[in-house]
């Protein structure tokens, strides 16, 4: 999941749903989302620690 978020913030741009516009951003953030969506049903408490951010809505 590190290299994901790596890969994401390289091309970051602070304009909201900026992921969206590219193929394989879309792509890398749906991965991140499984890997999210698997490390919070091992461990539900860890819900609380999610924030969304304000530049890209994306849960981190």
């Amino acid at each position: 999941m590190v290299d994901v978020l790596v890969a994401m913030q390289e091309k970051f741009v602070n304009v909201r749903n900026w992921w969206k516009e590219e193929a394989q951003m879309r792509e890398r953030v749906v991965n991140y989302y499984q890997a999210l969506r698997q490390v919070l049903r091992e461990s539900s408490p860890s819900k609380r620690w999610l924030a969304r951010c304000c530049h890209c809505d994306i849960y981190f």
